[in-house]
């Protein structure tokens, strides 16, 4: 049922998917690529809520409460995406448990991440919320080392962060200083959460969180092991 119900669709970046204050009668499913959750005031102001990938969908709030989508959502990248329209995905939720129990998850996850940054708003430092945004952005090579695959946007870390533009600078200077960030030969960037076992004064009082990455195995000072 859910097959037939279904419909491809591919997104440019920089395309809306979704624009706050509207309806759009459709949950859009994550294939491939990356999406922004953006809540943008009247006078143009942008804080980024999270960032959603493959596997993930957004939507699902307007169609389960009827009300409009509280967020725009904007594509980071090329998107392949599946559509299910309002009425099809009620009627998959209804008659499928393993599809509600999917739903479900998928929600708790995302407010667990929501609880995760209102804390860390709320209590730690921006070298803390910098540092973190830098290793959860990290991409893991087979080696084990981190590298920054993007280039670094000081503007998005700020929406992303709550920061100041001038306080993100401050912080990666300071891990370039320190060799937290390094700037390799490529022009790539590496990311070393290991300088912090030598140089804990870097970010006081902060435990760095690496288990989304699988990391923690190979700093477990880092993570409270």
């Amino acid at each position: 049922m859910l097959a037939s119900a279904v419909e491809k669709h591919q997104y440019r970046r920089g395309e809306i998917l979704l624009t706050a204050g509207q309806k759009l009668g459709y949950l859009i499913i994550i294939l491939s690529g990356q999406v922004r959750v953006m809540m943008i005031e009247d006078d143009g102001k942008q804080a980024v809520v999270a960032t959603l990938s493959a596997g993930e969908c957004v939507g699902e709030m307007s169609i389960l409460d009827g009300e409009p989508h509280s967020a725009t959502v904007i594509a980071d990248t090329p998107l392949d995406t599946l559509l299910l329209s309002q009425e099809a995905f009620l009627q998959c939720v209804q008659g499928s448990s393993h599809l509600s129990m999917a739903l479900l998850q998928n929600l708790v996850g995302r407010l667990r991440r929501a609880n995760e940054k209102i804390a860390s708003l709320a209590y730690v430092s921006v070298y803390g919320r910098v540092a973190q945004y830098l290793v959860d952005t990290a991409t893991e090579s087979a080696s084990g080392d981190l590298f920054l695959e993007k280039k670094l946007s000081q503007v998005e870390m700020s929406q992303t962060l709550g920061a100041s533009r001038e306080m993100i600078s401050q912080a990666l200077k300071a891990f370039e200083s320190k060799s937290f960030l390094q700037k390799m030969g490529s022009g790539q960037f590496r990311v070393n959460p290991i300088v912090l076992k030598d140089r804990p004064d870097l970010l006081p009082g902060v435990t760095l969180n690496l288990s989304r990455c699988n990391r923690t195995a190979a700093f477990p000072y880092l993570s409270g092991q």
